[in-house]
């Protein structure tokens, strides 16, 4: 038997949404043509379709997947039980625990999420703008600090050695061993007078709303014209000899001045460049603040949230595993745990016998296997009675080891009527559409449009004129053709399905 379903009608079903969708042709020539689709937001469904048959339904025995201490026992022998119902726990505090953390951490994504979307508040952008102003009024600060440390350097301290300093004429009054330096000294201390007389004029013109970028530019060039001269002073003092007229007292007090004057000048320097930093840091961080989260700040962000619903899944199927829940309507035939006692994993806990005469049984192909649990609801047809007559059924049981049909692996699968029907039969014959996952309101797109590529997943977007590939991340496939966009598209841009001789 071909245990396996060719969905002709869902395929038909994909044609008739993809036509809907928005499909159209465009092109400068007959020659350039692509079939496109407008991304939409609309709710996905993921089935598995495979084909069964009715059997006559047979007791189910429930085991729990991990050992531990049994704390509840809820049901007994020939007690009827309801779909879903509990009916042995296992002491499970500690994952309880991390399963209430893991849907606080999503909570908390959440949230995070949100504010990005909702963008900078008023209150936080007045906080940031007052910032600013600090930092401007420290940068204008020490711009007046540079030049008073810069004129203190010069005509304090440097001025000390040179006779008429502030003339068109200055002149060192002791002998500098290297004719060259010594012109090239009072040649700098001339041009700085200018300079530091340029500098002041500026400064008086000055405010806090200035442009303060230039104004520290031209300081830096100041303070490096006065940190050569310094320098160049140096070099002349190193060589100069007492005499007469001048003590080696006085000689040491003018290194001393030169050296006091350097080290004030290098560390307004890096006063300087700090505040200029700091005003740069501030005025970049309130820009962002007004143009609140970007699209690459609002994907790291939902990926984090996509982290963290992860997480709290994996905690809560870890939490299932410590809890029997009938999967379906039906009488306790079987119970063997009692509480207190260390119940080991994999072996019998409790059977049922269904409320139902009849199940179905089905193998599902190994790709689709890991979609399908128990506890999926699924449509059934009949071929004894057609696609118009629908019959409810949910899984029952998946069994863990593979069953070689035609030499392909599948796995069988057990499914459960929703409620009792005469017009089941032993032997008929079962098309069956389990609904493995549900998707809300999400992007798709047909999944002939998604390309993987290296180990990537792109699409190719309509940007005007142009074909631009967009890596994306997908989620759930839907029954009828279409594929779920989580990541890197947005509703209504218009992507390239194909072109053309594809």
């Amino acid at each position: 038997m071909n245990f396996f379903r060719k969905p002709i009608v869902i395929a038909l079903l994909a044609a008739l949404v993809l036509a809907g969708g928005g499909f159209l042709y465009f092109g400068r020539s007959s020659e350039e043509r692509y079939e496109i689709f407008t991304a939409r937001r609309g709710n996905l469904v993921q089935e598995v379709s495979v084909t069964g048959q009715v059997r006559s339904a047979e007791r189910v025995d429930l085991a729990f997947e991990r050992s531990g201490r049994v704390s509840r026992v809820a049901v007994a022998i020939g007690e009827r039980v309801s779909g879903g119902q509990t009916l042995i726990a296992l002491e499970n505090a500690d994952l309880a625990a991390t399963l209430a953390e893991a849907e606080a951490s999503v909570k908390v994504e959440q949230a995070n999420l949100a504010e990005l979307r909702r963008g900078t508040r008023p209150e936080e952008i007045a906080v940031e703008e007052a910032d600013v102003r600090l930092a401007r009024q420290a940068l204008f600060a020490a711009l007046f600090d540079a030049y008073t440390t810069a004129d203190d350097a010069v005509r304090n301290r440097a001025d000390q050695f040179f006779s008429s300093p502030q003339s068109a004429n200055p002149q060192i009054n002791f002998a500098v061993t290297d004719p060259r330096l010594e012109s090239n000294i009072e040649s700098m201390r001339f041009a700085l007078e200018g300079r530091l007389t340029a500098w002041r004029a500026a400064l008086d013109d000055l405010s806090a709303e200035s442009d303060l970028d230039a104004a520290a530019a031209a300081a830096a060039e100041h303070l490096g014209a006065v940190r050569d001269f310094l320098e160049l002073a140096v070099l002349a003092l190193n060589d100069v000899r007492p005499t007469a007229a001048l003590s080696q007292t006085t000689i040491d007090g003018y290194k001393s001045a030169i050296s006091t004057a350097r080290s004030n000048i290098t560390g307004v320097v890096a006063d300087l460049s700090a505040a200029e930093s700091k005003l740069f840091v501030e005025e970049r961080e309130l820009v962002l603040k007004r143009a609140g989260a970007t699209l690459e700040e609002l994907a790291a962000q939902e990926a984090r949230l996509e982290q963290a619903r992860a997480k709290a899944a994996n905690a809560e199927a870890e939490l299932a595993k410590t809890i029997l829940r009938a999967p379906f309507a039906g009488v306790v035939v079987k119970q063997e745990a009692d509480v207190g006692e260390i119940f080991p994993a994999n072996e019998p806990a409790v059977s049922l016998t269904a409320a139902s005469r009849f199940k179905i049984e089905a193998f599902i192909p190994e790709a689709d296997f890991a979609k399908v649990a128990v506890g999926h609801p699924a449509r059934v047809t009949l071929d004894a009675y057609g696609e118009e007559v629908l019959f409810e059924a949910s899984v029952a049981a998946v069994d863990p080891a593979e069953t070689m049909i035609e030499g392909v692996a599948t796995y069988k699968a057990t499914l459960q009527f929703a409620r009792e029907d005469g017009r089941l039969r032993p032997g008929m014959t079962a098309n069956i559409d389990i609904i493995t996952a549900e998707r809300e309101s999400v992007i798709f797109v047909p999944h002939r449009a998604v390309i993987t590529r290296d180990g990537a997943t792109f699409i190719r977007a309509i940007e005007g004129e142009a074909i631009r590939e967009l890596p994306v991340r997908t989620g759930i496939g839907g029954s009828d053709g279409l594929i779920e966009i989580s990541e890197g598209l947005r509703e209504g841009d218009q992507v390239v399905v194909f072109t053309k001789g594809e």
